[in-house]
């Protein structure tokens, strides 16, 4: 994940988005379940309603940015073989994960 456009990179562990077909979402963001829903046109994305538990965690600080991210940063994505690229308006890639 990166925060911010040139930022360093951040590895976040257990985290996992599932894309339903009825345009929700469930997942994790490491400590915490989440889910939303979201909206793809073209290879635009958006997410809304990110809403998630609030267990505490140690790197919660790491998962709420994330969260941010994907509800008020990420508008593209990209996919390249199993990979899946989410990107901001800039086309800077801000978070990158595999298909299980």
């Amino acid at each position: 994940m990166r925060r911010q456009q040139r930022a360093s990179l951040e590895n976040l562990s257990n985290v996992y988005i599932q894309f339903k077909t009825d345009s929700s979402i469930s997942g994790k963001g490491g400590c915490n379940s989440m889910s939303g829903r979201f909206t793809v046109k073209g290879t635009s994305i958006k997410f809304h309603i990110i809403v998630s538990t609030k267990m505490a965690c140690a790197n919660l600080d790491k998962e709420n940015a994330f969260f941010r991210l994907l509800q008020s940063t990420v508008s593209a994505y990209t996919v390249e073989g199993k990979t899946l690229l989410l990107r901001d308006g800039a086309s800077n890639i801000l978070f990158e994960c595999e298909k299980r």
